[in-house]
């Protein structure tokens, strides 16, 4: 969905133009779960504690779904993230194994907000 598609949809209700169920779905339960947050710690002036955020992230992903992951040497892996389960799972982060790489950094976009992870030799 686009950003004026959301916003109209979370103004009104309404759905302009062509979305897909699941991307409607997903951006009304995140709308619930920032109005859960602003009353639980705004409002009765409650911490964000564990349980809370087990139930936001229950209401927010709705249903379980799957991760697929490319891990180096070309062999895929896969795991499911199950609604409700906050972190079920430890981070882990993969080694670069290059002596060809000399330097890595990472660095935020400032328009779209992704992290991009650049390498040079």
């Amino acid at each position: 969905m686009t950003y004026g598609q959301t916003e109209i949809l979370l103004l009104f209700g309404k759905v302009v133009g062509e979305a897909y169920v699941r991307d409607v779905q997903e951006m009304v339960a995140s709308n619930v779960g920032l109005r859960m947050m602003t009353e639980e710690a705004v409002v009765k002036g409650m911490p964000l504690i564990q349980n809370f955020i087990r139930t936001l992230h229950k209401t927010i992903l709705r249903e379980d779904y799957t991760v697929y992951r490319n891990l180096l040497g070309e062999i895929q892996t896969s795991y499911v993230i199950h609604a409700g389960q906050y972190k079920a799972r430890p981070n882990s982060v993969q080694k670069l194994q290059n002596p060809l790489i000399s330097k890595k950094y990472v660095e935020r976009g400032e328009k779209d907000c992704i992290w991009r992870v650049f390498v040079t030799q």
